[in-house]
């Protein structure tokens, strides 16, 4: 009879490990995600002036266009979940990372306002679907006792994204023209998706929870442990044992953390100005 296989919990071994090279390359990775998808948020605030003259029209038509791609970033990251659940997360985020590309090349074709609002939505559908993507990578691959820097760490990229997305177009609209912001805006993610499709591997609790086979799951955890043995492991999920399989929608208005959601929320929540800009 054979031997009973060994029992690796998987977000245990992550955190007995020291933080490797790999987890390096997941973080520094994820980093620039969110730095590009910060920069193609913020860059229609940097072109509108140009706009206007171009144009020849005011800055109140500008207002629904700056709000359509936050509006499309919570579209994309409600989306996201269910679309996990029916494919992958590294699909998604491959997907997601290429459509805001594209579609922030489809900005430089705008020639009115609600051209612009539209190409601004989408893009921000691809963003918003792809930063939930890039959290829980960085979060399930840190250990226990750096998942709170690493995590933060990741968010700084956004600052950098905006600041880049700065300096970019103090260079760039000057000398090429406002489409040249947006040119940089296309081509970087949809190099960091082909980036992130070569290199990076899915969730740990997504492969588990989804019974992916053990050889799949070994592979991703031998650059993380290298010396460990994993031959005839079955490996499970510590944060899993008892849980059940609710959506993603579902766990965020569970009992247990239904107050910390709406706090969240109602944080990030646009408060109205009393002034325009």
């Amino acid at each position: 009879m054979a031997d009973n296989p060994t029992i690796i919990d998987v977000k245990r071994l992550i955190d007995e490990q020291r933080f490797s090279p790999y987890q390096w390359g997941i973080l520094a990775v994820c980093f620039l995600m969110i730095a590009i998808d910060t920069y193609d948020a913020v860059a229609v605030g940097f072109v509108v002036p140009e706009l206007m003259q171009e144009w020849h029209i005011g800055k109140e038509l500008f207002g629904p266009v700056m709000s359509a791609s936050i509006l499309g970033m919570a579209i994309g990251a409600l989306a996201s979940g269910p679309l996990y659940d029916r494919t992958t997360p590294k699909t998604i985020m491959v997907l997601s990372m290429i459509l805001f590309g594209l579609c922030s090349l489809g900005t430089t074709l705008a020639q009115t306002p609600l051209a612009l609002g539209i190409w601004r939505l989408l893009t921000g559908i691809g963003i918003g679907a792809a930063v939930p993507g890039a959290t829980t990578l960085v979060y399930e691959y840190a250990p226990a006792r750096r998942s709170a820097l690493v995590v933060n760490t990741m968010a700084c990229g956004g600052m950098i994204g905006a600041a880049s997305c700065a300096m970019t177009a103090g260079m760039l609209i000057p000398a090429y023209g406002w489409k040249s912001l947006f040119l940089v805006g296309a081509v970087v993610p949809i190099a960091l998706a082909l980036i992130v499709l070569a290199t990076m591997p899915e969730p740990l609790r997504f492969m588990v929870l989804r019974e992916w086979p053990a050889a799949r799951i070994a592979s991703v955890l031998r650059r993380i442990a290298p010396r460990h043995a994993f031959e005839g492991a079955r490996f499970v999920f510590s944060e899993e044992q008892g849980a059940d399989r609710k959506s993603g929608m579902a766990v965020m208005l569970s009992h247990r953390l239904r107050t910390g959601t709406l706090m969240l929320w109602l944080t990030y929540s646009p408060v109205p100005s009393p002034t325009t800009c």
